[in-house]
């Protein structure tokens, strides 16, 4: 039993020292979406196992509303995405689309007919994706969700948002109002339902 301890906390500690390097494009969007002039990072790995831009965009209102289809569905990809909290809260405050009340997603999408290696690779580097984010470019997440079928992600994000707007902690199934109680995506007949998650350790 010993052994066995020893050697899974030798697996972990090896998972923890992985590193993924950059691109330099990755480096310049990550520091324009911590600017607010992106709002849409979508990133892939590269066979070498190097963080790729796969596409950027800054989106107005109604693109914020369809991102799913602007995702890759047949390979992992993870997102950062920033959305605005409602536009009534927008207009109150600063009036413009990417203000210090705006909420953050970071989003692992991983499609279940996925490559298997790939599966494990982009499992590995979410984590160290995730801690450069935040200690070399200054990227804090409001929320981490997953989706193994983007075409879910634009209403998990409605639903978030609505919990937010309801005065409700991101991600929380509790609203005041019974009656007004949004519905969590996924759980139709036959669907999947999207999951949260949190940083590997």
């Amino acid at each position: 039993e010993a052994m066995m301890e020893r050697d899974t906390s030798i697996r972990s500690n090896a998972m923890k020292a992985i590193e993924f390097e950059m691109s330099e494009d990755v480096k310049s969007n990550l520091v324009a979406f911590k600017a607010g002039d992106v709002n849409l990072v979508e990133l892939s790995l590269t066979p070498e196992e190097t963080v790729a831009l796969a596409s950027s965009h800054t989106l107005d209102e109604a693109g914020l509303q369809a991102v799913g289809g602007l995702i890759s569905q047949e390979e992992p990809r993870f997102v950062f995405l920033r959305y605005q909290k409602s536009t009534e809260q927008l207009a109150a405050e600063t009036g413009g689309l990417f203000d210090a009340q705006s909420i953050v997603f970071f989003v692992y999408s991983c499609p279940e007919n996925a490559n298997l290696r790939l599966k494990m690779t982009y499992s590995t580097a979410k984590a160290t994706l995730i801690a450069s984010s935040t200690a070399d470019f200054g990227i804090s997440f409001d929320n981490m969700v997953e989706v193994t079928d983007t075409m879910e992600l634009d209403a998990l994000i409605a639903f978030e948002l609505n919990a937010a707007a309801a005065a409700v902690p991101a991600g929380s199934m509790q609203h005041a109002a019974t009656d007004s109680k949004p519905k969590r995506p996924g759980r139709g007949r036959g669907g999947r339902r999207p999951k949260k998650f949190v940083a590997d350790s």
